[in-house]
């Protein structure tokens, strides 16, 4: 079997094998020399066989016995609605159609539309998803009924389900704006005045440069117009829809520089979710990146003027007022950012006691700068910077941050680093031939011929050498 084949059947059903031992187990049955096509295909059948009953599995490696019970792996479940949409919703029909599927490890059960102030709940229709099965690997259900709209708009709605033991709901939206994309963001951006502080001296006074009604008019044009905070002076400006809080010195201190580099991902199920919790808060998207559905209750606040963002700024200086907002996102934004302790620390000054931080970090992904990478993070890296300052509910390995996306992203990085000549024999290879030592490829065309770009995006492990010139003004004894 090749390292292209082995590959490909793994990310198959990589959404249902949640330890680390199972890659290990089918790594060494791969590089057995007595291992067939034939082998490889009972045991997957076997793996997903015991998937579907939640039984033990037991895999034996050189006279060493692994247990894994499936029904306690942790992963969170995975869900969608496709209905209601804004449409649906904004239509004033006394009912509208709800319509979606759930995808989990293990059995999904007690399905049902519940309202939050009543003890009473409404049963759904039920169907197959075999498209869903197909893409996760996991179970899958579809689900279906009908929301009466003449009382959702007075209690929040949600479709409960219960998965190994836990209940989940999904949040029902029944409110949607039909204003253009732009009324939105100006809209938002004049209710988010109140709420601002000077980055700088963290002044509140800089919501006065910003409250008249000539400058509110003028939140909506793309001319560029200054403002300065009244206590320490600071400049900043409006431009292009956005209130932009960088100023020269920020830019210089924190390394800001332009980038061609587009950070551009659609949230996941359990930010959606928060979204629609908190339908009549306010949630922090930071580093939101650029965004492709502008949401009322979500500020976008990014160091790059993207389309959809609404506050310019860096992260390590939130122009806002402390207790702010409902819940706070982070998305692949800390390994970016020039000092992650600070970041962290103003995220949750920013965040209302009791709030919801949802914060996503990489950990084993290749170089990727927008437009710097400074620091990737284990699981005790972010116990350490968030530790202290919240309740950690959960802390695990993302969904779409399994160990196969890694393995995924870093093959197809470094074929594209060789030369077009060796791409199609190291795709080739068996996953055997690359089980030695790393010294043992020194030599190997693969190794030396593979691009300077490319050694420095997957690199093991980065050195430093250098000569103390005088001591930094941060090291002097005061």
């Amino acid at each position: 079997m090749t390292l292209r084949s082995a590959y490909k059947t793994l990310r198959q059903f990589a959404g249902t094998c949640w330890s680390s031992g199972i890659y290990d187990a089918l790594l060494f049955l791969l590089s057995r020399r007595d291992t067939r096509q034939r082998l490889f295909d009972r045991w997957i059948a076997r793996i997903k066989s015991k998937l579907e009953k939640n039984d033990p599995l037991r895999f034996v490696l050189v006279n060493k016995s692994f247990d894994y019970n499936l029904s306690t792996i942790d992963c969170h479940p995975l869900w969608h609605l496709d209905k209601p949409t804004a449409a649906d919703v904004n239509s004033r029909r006394n009912t509208i159609d709800i319509k979606g599927w759930i995808s989990a490890v293990g059995t999904i059960d007690n399905i049902r539309l519940a309202r939050q102030d009543s003890a009473e709940h409404t049963e759904l229709q039920f169907a197959a998803r075999p498209d869903v099965e197909a893409m996760f690997g996991l179970n899958a259900i579809g689900f279906s009924g009908t929301l009466d709209m003449n009382t959702s708009h007075s209690s929040t709605q949600f479709v409960v389900f219960s998965n190994r033991g836990q209940e989940y709901r999904i949040v029902i939206p029944t409110r949607f704006n039909t204003m253009s994309v732009d009324e939105k963001r100006l809209q938002k951006r004049r209710a988010l005045i109140p709420r601002l502080q000077c980055p700088n001296c963290q002044s509140t006074a800089i919501a006065s440069a910003l409250s008249g009604a000539i400058f509110a008019n003028a939140l909506n044009t793309c001319d560029d117009r200054r403002f300065a905070c009244p206590d320490c002076r600071s400049a900043f400006h409006h431009s292009s829809g956005h209130i932009n809080f960088l100023d020269e010195a920020m830019i210089r201190q924190f390394h800001i520089g332009a980038t061609d580099n587009i950070s551009a991902n659609e949230y996941d199920c359990v930010a959606n979710n928060l979204i629609n919790v908190f339908k009549e808060g306010l949630i922090l998207d930071c580093g939101a990146g650029k965004r492709g559905v502008v949401h009322e209750n979500v500020v976008n606040y990014d160091i790059v003027d993207y389309d959809s963002t609404d506050i310019v700024g860096v992260a390590e200086k939130i122009p806002f007022q402390s207790d702010t907002f409902d819940a706070v996102f982070s998305f692949s934004v800390l390994e970016h950012v020039f000092d992650p302790l600070s970041v962290v620390k103003e995220m949750i000054r920013v965040l209302k006691p009791g709030g919801q931080i949802y914060c996503q970090v990489a950990f084993l992904s290749p170089l990727h700068g927008y437009p710097r990478h400074y620091f990737n993070m284990t699981q005790q890296g972010i116990e350490r910077l968030f530790g202290e300052l919240v309740s950690i509910q959960k802390l695990e390995v993302l969904n779409f941050g399994q160990p196969v996306f890694c393995l995924s992203w870093f093959l197809n990085s470094y074929i594209s680093g060789l030369p077009a000549d060796l791409r199609a024999g190291f795709a080739d290879l068996k996953v055997a031939d690359l089980l030695k030592s790393g010294d043992a490829y020194f030599g190997a065309p693969f190794v030396t011929m593979l691009s300077k770009k490319q050694q420095t995006e997957l690199s093991c492990c980065n050195m430093l050498m250098g000569r103390k010139t005088a001591v930094p003004a941060s090291l002097k004894c005061k």
